[in-house]
């Protein structure tokens, strides 16, 4: 099922030492009308060739995507998006060959 995030984003009252590393350093700043999203996957051994994310806004259009074939196999890689903050964002975390994620994706 997609994972559902209503805007406006509010961060944790309490941080984990894993969101303080992940938001210490943001790759991009987003305009004022926008949130910023951190999405972290690890990947198990087909991440190449097997995954890819998509964020959509609540008409169904692309906001902002990684492809398949962009990430790197058993690594950890991380990507900031920003989304608007007065619309319903869905995102979905895609598996082509279907056999699972030996990883994790996180979204900060």
């Amino acid at each position: 099922h997609p994972l559902h995030i209503r805007p406006p984003f509010q961060q944790p009252s309490s941080k984990s030492s894993l969101f303080t590393e992940l938001s210490a350093a943001p790759s991009i700043l987003c305009d004022p009308s926008k949130s910023r999203i951190s999405v972290q996957v690890k990947t198990d051994e087909h991440g190449m060739n097997d995954n890819s994310w998509t964020f959509f806004d609540d008409t169904g259009h692309v906001i902002s995507s990684r492809e398949v074939g962009t990430f790197d196999n058993e690594a950890i890689q991380e990507d900031d998006v920003c989304v608007p903050r007065c619309t319903n964002v869905t995102f979905k975390f895609y598996d082509l060959s279907g056999d699972g994620l030996e990883g994790y994706f996180l979204l900060t």
